[in-house]
């Protein structure tokens, strides 16, 4: 019992300071220096942008708000542009391509009704109410699937998953860029949690674990990933699509967490 009451008061600590850093952290602008590509448009017509940073041979994409209500993974993903555009660290060998809010409208919502004390579910989904992370056209994929969360992902919750496989532009834009691009890594940004959940493949698995390292979150193992029951996720897509996948959950929903993950991705980027 004294275990759980501990667990529970760390969980609302970790909450109430999400919130405050939330409240303190503006969304830094990005330099016009930056290129930015247009990678399409959301439901109700918000443009979708990739930032191009570097001309390497290694392509890498990072994505942040496929769920429109992570707020924190975009003011992440705009730290993440600031710091590769300016840092004297030596990335000429990488290609970055990185998309701050691939849900602008859901994201929009969020920004307008945070619900900061109702765990600001309120733009989770796009404006067809579709959660974009069960809409990937893989060989799983329905028109309903799960959304696990809370602690220890035990609450269940049924989704949306489109008309289609991949039915959302939002969805396209993204998969498009990748296969034109020929992007072999992708870094998926998503709270609230502590958890590293890679793809199969070798090289998912060390960065997973080279993060989770650095940031004291726990690595999700395949089998693990298999029990919350998704269905058409990116993190799918990109195995039956031959490209390595990184999904971090990063622990606050307002906040960037910016020096650990700064930390965790610098070290990634070291070995490659």
């Amino acid at each position: 019992m004294l275990k759980k009451i501990k667990t529970k008061l760390a969980l609302i600590k970790s909450a109430v300071f999400g919130i405050w850093h939330g409240f303190s952290e503006p969304e830094e602008e990005i330099s016009d220096l930056v290129k930015k590509i247009k990678i399409g448009s959301s439901r109700q017509g918000r443009e979708i942008f990739a930032y191009q940073l570097g001309t390497g041979q290694t392509k890498i994409a990072l994505v942040s708000a496929i769920h429109g209500n992570e707020v924190g993974t975009t003011k992440l993903a705009r730290k993440i542009i600031n710091w590769l555009s300016t840092t004297e660290k030596d990335f000429k060998n990488f290609s970055f391509y990185i998309i701050p809010c691939l849900n602008p409208d859901g994201f929009q919502l969020a920004r307008s009704c945070p619900q900061y004390w109702r765990g600001g579910r309120a733009g989770r989904f796009n404006a067809q109410q579709v959660d974009l992370n069960r809409n990937f056209k893989t060989t799983s994929w329905q028109g309903s699937s799960i959304w696990s969360s809370g602690q220890n992902y035990s609450q269940k919750d049924e989704v949306f998953c489109g008309s289609s496989a991949g039915s959302e532009p939002e969805v396209a834009g993204l998969s498009d860029l990748i296969i034109k691009e020929n992007i072999k890594l992708l870094f998926s940004f998503h709270n609230v949690g502590r958890d590293v959940m890679p793809s199969s493949d070798d090289l998912a698995i060390k960065l997973a674990k080279i993060y989770c390292q650095q940031t004291g979150f726990t690595f999700v193992s395949r089998e693990d990933w298999q029990k919350l029951a998704q269905t058409g996720t990116a993190r799918q897509w990109c195995e039956e699509n031959s490209v390595s996948y990184v999904e971090v959950e990063c622990p606050y929903r307002w906040g960037s967490d910016w020096p650990r993950q700064k930390k965790a991705i610098s070290a990634c980027l070291d070995c490659l």
